[in-house]
């Protein structure tokens, strides 16, 4: 039985990547008609994935990876600039395919203890080998000699997801907080399957920090290379192997606090960022750093209350956040102290200028 399911799932995802490269080659009116198909062939691959057994389901997840190479590959071929303006409609018909696959996959995992102690520590050495290789790649030799690429597009297609999910997320976290039996301001974690959503949430969170390298890719592409600081792609890099530590050790509990926190900074940082793509004043953009140092702040008081009143949560995982707030705080602080005097020293510059004109023209 289980092998018929995986089979009809394995030919609902074939049929959807023949839709997603078709959709390269169509018109606007014919790509809808493809994406209309292949979200029905994701709602087959979802209701299969959570019927197959878990030896099944794993592989239907590698075939959805090996989908967005296919449809990377067609874009690449349909136009030798690099990307089609038609691409972003199959890459959303795959990612939905992803998302819905893993999310029914998850429901092999409800039952175990501890499920999330499984993830693979290959994953964050590999990418964060390719992210620092690949940046400084396409900072140093590939776009030397090449005009920036303009990808306004998806880049407003990535802030808008950025939004959206953060908000869910955050949303999604308050609602496990507030539970009957939900995790308390610190807490271990409930690694039995009582304790899997607010796990899961983590886990997702933990997931995003790799889509969230795609800033520096967009910064690199578009030769923004005054952004690609140490401070930036150290911030990347640590987080993510901060997180990578939570999921693997100690995927619950009090973790959920710092989650909810990053997550609370991206909506408002995603959002402006969306808002700036659109030719939108944003009204709190001078407050990003503050808030961003805010939660640092935070963060840094909820870790040295949790090691002192706690001995439910692991104290080294406590010590990490610990190190790692303390670095961000450090960091940004340093960037925010140097763009204030920069913007100070500025006004001064245009101040002593404004005087400068008055008086000449006062004598004239």
């Amino acid at each position: 039985m289980a092998s018929k399911v995986a089979k009809s799932a394995h030919e609902a995802a074939t049929s959807t990547i023949s839709g997603a490269k078709d959709g390269f080659t169509s018109s606007l009116e014919g790509t809808r008609s493809i994406a209309s198909d292949a979200l029905r062939d994701v709602s087959r691959v979802a209701s299969a994935v959570s019927k197959a057994s878990a030896k099944d389901a794993p592989r239907m997840v590698c075939d959805a990876t090996d989908t967005v190479r296919e449809v990377a590959y067609e874009g690449r071929k349909a136009d030798e600039t690099g990307w089609t303006s038609d691409m972003w409609k199959p890459l959303c018909v795959v990612t939905i395919q992803l998302v819905a696959m893993n999310w029914c996959w998850s429901a092999e995992h409800r039952q175990m203890y501890d499920p999330f102690s499984t993830i693979s520590l290959a994953l964050p050495i590999v990418m964060t080998f390719v992210y620092v290789a690949g940046i400084l790649y396409l900072k140093n030799s590939y776009m030397v000699n090449r005009e920036p690429f303009q990808l306004k597009s998806y880049m407003v297609m990535y802030n808008l997801f950025q939004t959206l999910f953060n908000v869910w997320s955050v949303v999604s976290f308050l609602k496990e907080v507030f539970a009957e039996n939900g995790p308390t301001f610190i807490s271990g974690a409930d690694k039995t399957p009582a304790g899997f959503n607010l796990g899961f949430l983590i886990w997702l969170h933990y997931n995003n920090k790799y889509i969230e390298m795609l800033d520096t890719v967009f910064m690199a592409l578009r030769k923004k290379n005054n952004q690609i600081t140490f401070l930036h792609m150290w911030h990347h890099t640590l987080i993510l192997w901060a997180w990578w530590a939570v999921v693997r050790f100690e995927c619950g509990g009090t973790s959920y606090f710092g989650a909810l926190m990053n997550s609370g900074i991206h909506v408002m940082m995603y959002a402006y960022y969306l808002l700036a793509l659109l030719k939108v004043r944003c009204p709190w953009k001078r407050h990003l750093t503050q808030a961003q140092l805010t939660q640092f702040v935070i963060c840094l008081a909820h870790a040295v209350y949790a090691f002192t009143y706690t001995t439910e949560y692991p104290r080294w995982l406590i010590s990490l956040q610990v190190f790692v707030m303390v670095n961000m705080l450090v960091l940004f602080a340093d960037f925010y102290k140097k763009a204030y005097e920069k913007k100070g020293a500025d006004n001064t510059k245009t101040a002593a200028a404004d005087t400068k004109t008055a008086v000449s023209t006062k004598e004239e």
